[in-house]
């Protein structure tokens, strides 16, 4: 009898536990349940084939923005750097009081003497000799190197100066100078951008779409 009443106390105490859990769901309802979590989910192959196909026209719709974007910003990239460096070297003369100079180079140790290979990088030295010329041992201060995407950085007719030399003052002087940033492939409206440079050898960006220095 003792064993009777604990079984059925307990069987008691699972159903109140059933009833609690599950108040609103009853045997079928909870096994309609198990069946549909057990179910997978997802794409049929005719949907799956309807969203690559609009994600590949969004893509080519998008693409021509999206390299206009790219192209301008490899020559804003290049302009700043350019524009940067030259501002680096008047500011590293007036503050060492003497000559500094910046120059196209190619190898980052010695000057390229054509203007035309800007594009191919430049640095920023301390020349020991009186005329400017970079020689071994000069302290060099930056190098940058060749920037990629961009064809040339020279004036209009192909050619420009291969150097600025900034005496302690901060002036350079004869360095009136006007810059084209090229990129390369297609060249668009808009995608050139201008270096202006001084008499004086101060240097500034041009506004895109800018055809002067003027």
């Amino acid at each position: 009898m003792s064993q009777w009443r604990a079984g059925w106390a307990s069987q008691a105490t699972v159903n109140r536990t059933k009833r609690t859990v599950y108040p609103l769901l009853g045997p079928n309802r909870l096994a309609q349940c198990y069946r549909r979590g057990m179910k997978q989910s997802g794409f049929t192959l005719i949907e799956l084939l309807v969203t690559v196909s609009v994600v590949g026209v969004l893509a080519a719709l998008a693409m021509p923005g999206l390299q206009a974007f790219v192209v301008k910003r490899a020559v804003q990239s290049a302009a700043d750097a350019l524009v940067s460096d030259i501002r680096q070297a008047r500011s590293e003369a007036v503050k060492r009081s003497t000559r500094v100079v910046i120059c196209a180079s190619s190898n980052g140790t010695t000057c390229t003497g054509s203007g035309a290979l800007w594009k191919s990088g430049w640095m920023i030295y301390v020349p020991s000799n009186a005329n400017g010329d970079f020689t071994t041992g000069d302290e060099i201060v930056k190098v940058q190197q060749e920037l990629l995407s961009i064809t040339s950085i020279a004036d209009t007719d192909g050619t420009s100066r291969y150097r600025f030399i900034y005496e302690s003052s901060g002036s350079a002087k004869a360095s009136s100078q006007t810059f084209v940033v090229t990129p390369s492939g297609d060249v668009t409206t808009g995608t050139t951008r201008l270096i202006c440079i001084s008499n004086n050898g101060r240097a500034g960006i041009k506004a895109a779409g800018s055809s002067s220095c003027a």
